[in-house]
């Protein structure tokens, strides 16, 4: 990001790779990695809060998410670090914060479901603008050509699971509207863990 430029910091929170929803008794963001913290908003599946950095060239900064939460009647607490690298104001540099920006947008206004699968539910997600097959569509190229895949770890890439829920809504509307091809829905292996951030390209802000 440019210097004086205003940021999103941008996490999740939970109890194993997936995207289930979890009640946090606290979350709080340390934008500057200096211990003052500020609440962070909103629910585990978006934590954020907005920064403004101010820096030379080539300066990094480690923001801290910190969340708690009651699990199995023990208190956990877990944190994640979000870097951010301070750039000189340029074209680029501007156009990767816009992008940013867009993912995170359409990672809080994704809508949530279930379809119906040979053994066990299938999350699924869509977005709704104009329509919702063709969004879902559009949206999840957005992703995916930013480097968001379904194959992706999701431990470390959030966005995972949104790609992975966009699929398989399209690929069961698809499916109900009699275009049945090659395609058959797969299942999907969750591991668990406890997780309070976004690492990788997430974390990565120019």
């Amino acid at each position: 990001m440019f210097s004086t430029g205003s940021l999103i910091l941008g996490g999740v929170a939970s109890v194993g790779y997936n995207d289930a929803l979890v009640t946090l008794t606290e979350a709080k963001w340390d934008p500057l990695g200096n211990g003052v913290t500020v609440n962070a908003s909103g629910n585990s599946l978006n934590l954020q809060t907005t920064a403004v950095y101010n820096g030379v060239d080539g300066q990094p900064f480690s923001a801290k998410l910190t969340v708690k939460a009651t699990i199995g009647g023990v208190v956990e607490t877990a944190s994640g670090i979000f870097k951010v690298v301070v750039k000189n104001k340029t074209l680029d540099v501007e156009q990767n914060m816009a992008i940013d920006k867009g993912l995170w947008y359409l990672h809080t206004i994704m809508g949530r479901g279930t379809a119906a699968a040979p053994n066990t539910p299938v999350p699924t997600g869509w977005w709704s603008f104009s329509g919702t097959s063709h969004t879902t569509a559009a949206a999840l190229q957005a992703f995916q050509i930013n480097g968001h895949v379904e194959a992706g770890k999701p431990a470390q890439d959030p966005y995972v699971h949104d790609v992975a829920r966009g699929l398989a809504y399209l690929q069961e509307h698809h499916e109900d509207s009699g275009h049945r091809g090659a395609g058959r829905w797969k299942s999907r292996h969750v591991r668990w863990h406890h997780a309070g951030k976004r690492q990788g390209h997430l974390l990565q802000r120019h």
